[in-house]
């Protein structure tokens, strides 16, 4: 009789070799597939190896054969399959595993008629629940607004006045006033907190506040 192990626990069999398949019937272990492989335990520095339901193993070396289940989650990223070994994965994460560039906005599809739900980079979501998650990521929308016939561009709809004053014009919002080109004049814009939706073009110009000295 050969003895090996399968999750710590003992087996005999009067087979020299036994496959894959021949090991989880023994053991009235699932049928194979990505969320229940087998491994056989190697010595270190080896890697473990995988045992597919095919692949025959020789009980009879000198040392005994330790064997094992490991449990992996599915996921789905841009319509291809992934294996994950914890339960919970970030959005980060999940953008490495795929090849998704970090710029790139992330989505995991829900159900319709609920809408997607957009995953940034440092949230977390629970891969053991029911079904199989599947990711799509898509390139975040350029939003583009123009200051005194100058364009620029951002990836975030909504900016404040003061975001706009300093970190685009480059201006010191203490002495400009931000104002909105409208039908027969400009709107100025008072409440630097104000946020300004750029789903449409905006054209912007600068007020200089600054006093005049009086000689």
């Amino acid at each position: 009789m050969l003895l090996f192990t399968v999750d710590g626990k003992e087996y005999k069999s009067h087979d020299q070799y036994l496959t894959g398949a021949q090991i989880r019937k023994i053991v009235s272990a699932p049928d194979e597939s990505l969320e229940c492989l087998l491994f056989l335990s190697v010595p270190h520095p080896w890697i473990d190896e995988l045992i597919q339901n095919e692949k025959p193993v020789d009980l009879a070396r000198e040392e005994i054969e330790h064997f094992y289940f490991k449990n992996v989650l599915l996921l789905i990223i841009n319509g291809k399959q992934y294996t994950w070994e914890k339960e919970y994965i970030t959005g980060a994460e999940i953008k490495k595993l795929g090849g998704i560039a970090e710029k790139d906005e992330l989505f995991l599809a829900i159900k319709k008629p609920w809408p997607d739900e957009p995953v940034p980079d440092d949230k977390e979501i629970n891969l053991a629940r029911p079904g199989i998650e599947n990711f799509y990521s898509k390139e975040p929308k350029m939003y583009t607004f123009y200051i005194d016939k100058k364009p620029y561009t951002t990836f975030n709809q909504f900016l404040s006045v003061k975001q706009i004053l300093v970190d685009f014009a480059k201006v010191d919002p203490a002495t400009n006033t931000l104002a909105e080109k409208i039908p027969g004049g400009f709107h100025e814009f008072k409440d630097q907190e104000e946020q300004i939706d750029l789903c449409n073009i905006r054209y912007f110009t600068l007020f200089n506040n600054t006093p005049t000295t009086v000689s």
